[in-house]
């Protein structure tokens, strides 16, 4: 049971580490992203595969939860494809104004893979939990067509005809089986 709880918080501790440092991003519509690239206050822009990050010059009052919060990074999802909007806005892009823009692949969601090979994986691990189980403790598996036979009188100590030297029964009995 500690092993399980030790798992856990070493698990808990990883996704901390992971995310130590990164600023939030806060989703915004698109129109308040044309609002604010109209305002110029958009100072990176990063297009990955569907979706748009980036950083505003100045924070930005956005309602996440009916609470009023100031935003410094965001995120977009684009419907249709990011072309034209790039174009929009390398044309706001000025020299007093510039906008950093980056275009990124869309990488591999490690989250997806993991809950799509999950079950597999537990199916296979449950199978050879079972499998074992069967072995009758042997710890190997597919043993099934070992012989376990045992050698007759291997383990029992033998009787000779001196250890029994003062017993006239035991020697009659002896004799019987020889």
């Amino acid at each position: 049971m500690s092993f399980w709880f030790l798992m856990v918080i070493l698990l808990f501790i990883a996704v901390q580490l992971i995310n130590y440092g990164k600023t939030q991003e806060y989703p915004i519509s698109y129109t308040r992203f044309m609002s604010e690239l109209e305002a110029d206050n958009l100072k990176e822009v990063e297009f990955v595969g569907d979706n748009v990050k980036g950083r505003f010059r100045q924070p930005v009052s956005i309602t996440v939860r009916g609470d009023a919060v100031e935003v410094e990074r965001f995120t977009l999802h684009l419907r249709d494809s990011g072309f034209d909007m790039l174009e929009t806005i390398r044309k706001h892009s000025t020299e007093e104004h510039p906008i950093v823009i980056t275009t990124k692949a869309e990488g591999v969601n490690w989250w997806t893979t993991l809950i799509y090979w999950a079950p597999i994986l537990l199916l296979v691990l449950l199978w050879f939990f079972f499998i074992r189980q069967m072995q009758g403790g042997s710890n190997r598996a597919f043993t099934f067509g070992k012989s376990r036979a045992k050698l007759a009188g291997g383990d029992k100590p033998r009787v000779t005809f001196e250890d029994v030297a003062g017993a006239d029964e035991a020697k009659v009995e002896l004799n019987e089986i020889v």
